[in-house]
């Protein structure tokens, strides 16, 4: 199983940043049998987006990540763990091009000019469990931007929504809150069922896929391949 982990916005300006190698958190998921990919891999830069519409740095890190993932990795047997903002990179790289054997998004805020990806997120990994925290202001204030402003933490179409009472922001990616709650078994168990809870999902086909990733980079879901209008 490979592992790769991808920061929110400014993550890489911490003195060690949880998502490099060496950090507490990725010795820790070392010592349990997370495999590197064979390269290290080129991130995305980690800038403020999202507020005039363009989206232009997610775009750009979901092109670097696609095309990581499909020269380095086998996408069936790859696992992402994205913290905030990185959620989104994540949609932009893998929706309707790959499916991962699972995602677990930490504190990825919920926009309206991302939803469409987010419902297609549930097809790209075989579990895709989001976990957030009351107590995470930071998760409210990244869905400014979109001309619509939410008090909404849960992701509708994800497989599990975990809630978690008083962690901060960078509380979520911490070692102790992982050892805590758990969360290493989403990233060593099994795939979890995609179990559609009643009254999610509605709107969205969810047919069987054996394709792990398609030779072609990703397609921006807003109104470059005309997404946003909700053309799919």
């Amino acid at each position: 199983m490979t592992l790769i982990a991808v920061a929110g916005t400014h993550g890489g300006r911490h003195e060690k940043p949880w998502f490099h190698w060496g950090s507490d958190w990725w010795n820790e998921a070392e010592r349990r049998g997370a495999q590197r990919a064979a390269v290290d891999r080129r991130r995305w830069g980690g800038e403020i987006d999202g507020i005039f519409g363009e989206n232009e740095n997610w775009i750009i890190g979901g092109e670097y990540l696609w095309d990581f993932i499909v020269h380095s990795c086998n996408p069936s047997e790859t696992v992402i763990v994205a913290h905030s903002h990185g959620g989104t990179v994540v949609g932009e790289a893998i929706c309707g091009k790959m499916k991962v054997k699972a995602l677990i998004t930490l504190g990825t805020p919920v926009r309206r000019d991302t939803r469409l990806a987010l419902g297609m997120m549930a097809e790209a990994a075989e579990a895709w469990t989001h976990i957030y925290s009351p107590s995470d202001w930071w998760q409210l204030l990244g869905g400014i931007g979109d001309g619509h402003f939410s008090l909404r933490r849960k992701m509708r179409h994800a497989h599990r929504n975990i809630r978690v009472k008083g962690l901060s922001h960078a509380d979520l990616h911490s070692v102790k809150a992982w050892k805590k709650n758990g969360w290493w078994d989403l990233v060593f168990g099994e795939a979890a069922p995609a179990v559609i809870p009643d009254g999610e999902r509605k709107g969205i086909g969810y047919g069987p896929r054996s394709d792990h990733y398609l030779a072609s980079p990703p397609c921006p879901w807003r109104w470059r391949s005309g997404c946003r209008q909700g053309n799919l």
